[in-house]
């Protein structure tokens, strides 16, 4: 259930309400991962089944009606992140083949087709995150090779030839998360270290010109699932109880500049996995019960402006 409406495991929420729309893709079970170029909404699951589709652990749906489209990359594993650059969609995970090529743990299908490009970087491990900016595909996971060449962990690949580039911040943790801010890539992994032999737990600034880590260093306690940048905060979300030494369960704001926890607090009683901010709302998924000081079960809107006040926006 989500509001008072049945759904299966993915929903279509209204901006302004919270409430539940006419839209229901009705996925059997987890919707796992979701991305959107706002004409198709592209969703990874663990179950092999959509409305009345079969799809190989992914497929698209039609953003106005909900039904499934005909787009089905067919990868034969798990896929954790997908990145949507004009035309192409490029996606990250544990995965031997794509749309019958062979592709190693990052591909790139065409985003009407689903067919599968020539591009191939050829991860030898897990890809968790992908992000693609401009003529850089940036990629987090496991590897340690990619691009053709040694790269721990943390890579930007050629857009157009699957290539790495020079930039080499050689994490010591897996990177499962990556997102751009300004001038700065804020990348997040076990325990990172930059080039330049800097300690960062868990989260880090990496300079897009070098990869060396920039002074940035909120040093939360534990992981982090979640980052969205923002020009007056980075919102982080995960497993964490304290960050720069404030307590902080599981959700902060950090100064984007000194990497310190801001006032703004609302105290999530589980791990956050999911942020997104939209106007003056933040929104979180995450497996959580309270948050903002009110009841809300794994989905929430919370104002950016209050400290503790109740979430706005739910579903």
């Amino acid at each position: 259930m989500m509001g008072s409406k049945r759904r299966n495991n993915i929903a279509a929420l209204d901006l302004s309400t919270g409430t539940v729309t006419a839209l229901e893709p009705g996925r059997e079970r987890s919707g796992v991962l979701l991305a959107t170029d706002g004409t198709t909404v592209y969703s990874e699951a663990s179950s092999p089944s959509m409305g009345a589709a079969k799809e190989s652990h992914r497929g698209g749906i039609d953003a106005a009606t909900g039904n499934p489209t005909p787009w089905n990359p067919g990868a034969d594993g798990i896929v954790y992140s997908w990145s949507i650059n004009g035309s192409t969609v490029y996606a990250g995970g544990g995965f031997a083949h794509v749309a019958g090529q062979p592709r190693n743990n990052i591909a790139a299908v065409d985003a009407a087709t689903g067919v599968a490009t020539s591009w191939n970087p050829n991860a030898d491990r897990d890809v968790y995150a992908v992000l693609a900016s401009g003529s850089t595909i940036y990629a987090g996971g496991l590897y340690s090779f990619i691009g053709g060449q040694a790269r721990s962990r943390i890579a930007a690949l050629d857009a157009s030839t699957g290539n790495a580039t020079a930039w080499n911040p050689a994490a010591d943790g897996f990177v499962q998360t990556l997102a751009k801010s300004g001038s700065t890539r804020s990348t997040l992994g076990a325990v990172s270290r930059a080039s330049a032999g800097v300690l960062r737990s868990y989260l880090a600034a990496l300079d897009q010109t070098t990869g060396n880590a920039t002074a940035w260093a909120p040093e939360p306690s534990l992981w982090v699932y979640a980052i969205w940048p923002g020009t007056s905060a980075i919102y982080a979300g995960g497993t964490f109880t304290s960050v720069g030494g404030q307590a902080r369960a599981h959700i902060a704001a950090l100064d984007p500049v000194s990497g310190m926890p801001t006032a703004w607090n609302p105290n999530s009683s589980g791990p956050i996995s999911a942020i997104a901010v939209s106007g003056s709302t933040v929104y979180v998924g995450g497996d959580f019960a309270n948050i903002g000081g009110s009841d809300h079960h794994f989905l929430a809107g919370n104002p950016r402006r209050s400290r503790r006040c109740p979430a706005s926006r739910t579903g």
